[in-house]
């Protein structure tokens, strides 16, 4: 593909989630959240922006700049970027690196409902267990390979196959 068509493939069918936000903070929250689709020159269906924003809990912090925002707050405007071209893979790295566990806790809910109200793919990258037991299909790794998989598990259960895994 060329890059015209890579772009316009990311802009399309991919969503990133950065464990650094990525946010310009001279805009403000639905500024950055809309940004991608203005830059794509594709109007924002107001509607949809709304029941984003909603589904993440912005609803009220909309005016108000990333420095204005907790890092939960500033997640969630990545999480909402992400969700409103309607990708049809989104892709997080470390989306609860930088978060406390009870906003981490909250993030999680917001990805898996996004799973499973929208029916959102989401590829998570993650060393928390926690964040990894929301997955269906969770994948181990040890040098770029695959060296084990779980489904549906608790975190215990992950924490388990990690050690195994580490242990080889």
């Amino acid at each position: 593909m060329s890059d015209a068509e890579l772009t316009k493939l990311r802009r399309t069918h991919i969503g990133f989630v950065f464990q650094f936000f990525n946010l310009l903070p001279m805009l403000t929250a639905a500024e950055n959240i809309a940004l991608p689709l203005r830059i794509a020159g594709t109007k924002v269906d107001a509607a949809w922006f709304d029941r984003v924003v909603g589904q993440v809990g912005l609803a009220d912090r909309l005016d108000h700049r990333p420095a204005q925002l907790s890092g939960g707050q500033q997640q969630r405007v990545a999480i909402a970027r992400a969700l409103l071209a309607k990708p049809s893979v989104l892709f997080a790295d470390e989306p609860t690196g930088n978060l406390d566990s009870t906003t981490s806790g909250e993030i999680l809910e917001v990805l898996r409902a996004a799973v499973e109200g929208y029916g959102q793919t989401t590829i998570m990258v993650t060393h928390d267990a926690k964040a990894a037991a929301i997955a269906d299909r969770i994948l181990f790794l040890a040098d770029g390979v695959v060296v084990r998989e779980l489904g549906r598990s608790t975190a215990s259960e992950v924490l388990d196959a990690l050690r195994g895994v580490t242990q080889r």
